[in-house]
């Protein structure tokens, strides 16, 4: 998967890459499978849900400020 491999790359895989408890993750949900679409009807795809490290996000909740929480929160170093 490209998810596990780019954590793997990164050092993340203990925290990143897979969906296991205990792991950060972000995941969108979409109404439509994107790779099935005609590239004409893209605008036809819509996020049903959004979970940022795992948290529902909610419009008017600064995404902004999540992304930076979720990629700042690391404890390790390099």
């Amino acid at each position: 998967m490209f998810t596990s491999e780019a954590a793997w790359m990164t050092f993340d895989e203990k925290e990143r890459g897979s969906l296991e408890p205990g792991k950060i993750s972000d995941l969108v949900i979409l109404n439509m499978n994107p790779l099935d679409l005609d590239p004409k009807n893209l605008k036809k795809l819509k996020c049903e849900q959004l979970l940022l490290s795992g948290k529902p996000y909610r419009p008017g909740q600064g995404i902004s400020s999540m992304l930076f929480k979720s990629l700042f929160r690391r404890k390790k170093k390099i």
